[in-house]
């Protein structure tokens, strides 16, 4: 596993995702995650993370996540057996079973009971806040991102294997994303183009608000062709303002990555679909 966050003068290893994303610096709170190219992973890991230092995690979802088969694992929506959960193991993963493999959040009222519990019992609430469908870049659709309005931070995902693909081979919501970007479908995404889906209101940062963190993760930096790309994203980024932004590589490394139910082949690599 390889962390680095861009700081003014360059990119800085990391021992953690923990770490990088100062986590170490706030109390628990709300963390909604959106984008493509490796959301679950991102979740998984800070769940292993969060669970290392002796901090209680809960995992859920605004829109669809993948349904595990675990003791942590939360079918119904039930306060008194959340809290056992926590107590039992320190972790939480939930949501309701709706087929495929996947779960979907409790109904409102339901859902905001259990979740505003785990922040009185000092967890860290990891919500999983849009779609992906297996591709490793996306823009939302104007039902997404759904991100719970207590959100202190938005972590945005995007799959650094897309550049180099074409928009509709690499991207969910293509007709969004070539209204963003000024292009075509058949036209290639480039690390340019990734930096304009991260910063733009309509892209990773749509529903953001002022009271929210945002933080951009340039996932599967697997080469040095990707390092290199996701450090030109980052240097980009950092001069639009957006002050923490992170490439990885090996997060699923120790963390008994979760799979999901699909499959989509991008440029020759399979993605789990989210």
């Amino acid at each position: 596993m390889r962390i680095e966050s861009y700081i003014e003068d360059g990119w800085k290893k990391q021992g953690s995702l923990y770490e990088a994303l100062g986590l170490n610096n706030r109390e628990p709170g709300i963390l909604s995650v959106v984008g493509a190219g490796g959301k679950t992973t991102v979740i998984a890991r800070l769940m292993k993370e969060h669970e290392k230092r002796g901090i209680p995690v809960v995992v859920s979802t605004t829109t669809h996540i993948q349904q595990i088969q675990a003791s942590y694992f939360l079918d119904k929506p039930s306060v008194q057996r959340m809290r056992q959960i926590l107590k039992d193991t320190g972790k939480v993963w939930m949501g309701d079973p709706c087929g495929n493999g996947k779960i979907q959040a409790f109904p409102e009222q339901e859902q905001k009971k259990l979740l505003d519990e785990a922040i009185a019992m000092g967890a860290c609430v990891l919500i999983e806040a849009d779609a992906a469908k297996g591709r490793p870049c996306k823009a939302p659709a104007d039902y997404e991102p759904v991100l719970h309005p207590d959100s202190v931070l938005v972590l945005s995902v995007y799959g650094l294997q897309a550049i180099g693909a074409a928009i509709e081979d690499s991207c969910l919501r293509v007709d969004k994303v070539e209204e963003i970007l000024g292009k075509s479908g058949q036209d290639i995404l480039t690390t340019h183009d990734i930096a304009i889906l991260a910063a733009s209101r309509k892209g990773g940062r749509k529903g953001v608000a002022s009271s929210m963190d945002y933080q951009v993760i340039l996932n599967q930096a697997d080469d040095e062709r990707l390092k290199e790309a996701a450090a030109g994203i980052g240097e980009e980024l950092f001069r639009q303002g957006i002050r923490r932004v992170h490439r990885t590589t090996g997060l699923s490394e120790e963390t008994g990555q979760l799979r999901g139910s699909g499959q989509t082949r991008i440029g020759g690599q399979e993605e789990t679909e989210e």
